[in-house]
């Protein structure tokens, strides 16, 4: 199995809200699934989260978990060159938080 030494810098761009941006460098080989659950992570519950890379656009959804930065296109470089940086574009809607008590709290 060939193991892959690239890596790519992803500039992560909340759509419509700058200052949650940030940046995150992981092998090109990186599912969208895990790229998505780390999103997950620094958000808390979200739902209908859309990932884009370069644009965001229907063409550059990355829709399908399974496959890798790779499938998408997205090229990195080995650890001795100057690092690669793409664009993520995402938005998301924050989940209803229907918990009894958390809505408790709100009531009081």
């Amino acid at each position: 199995m060939l193991i892959d030494k690239t890596v790519v810098t992803l500039d992560f761009r909340l759509m419509n809200w700058n200052f949650m941006n940030f940046k995150l460098s992981v092998p090109t080989s990186t599912f969208v699934f895990a790229i998505k659950q780390r999103l997950v992570e620094r958000h808390g519950r979200i739902r209908d989260l859309v990932v884009c890379h370069t644009a965001f656009a229907q063409a550059n959804e990355m829709s399908d978990d399974v496959k890798t930065l790779q499938d998408y296109g997205i090229r990195g470089a080995p650890h001795t060159e100057p690092p690669v940086e793409v664009p993520i574009f995402y938005e998301f809607k924050p989940c209803d938080h229907d918990d009894p008590l958390l809505l408790h709290l709100v009531n009081e």
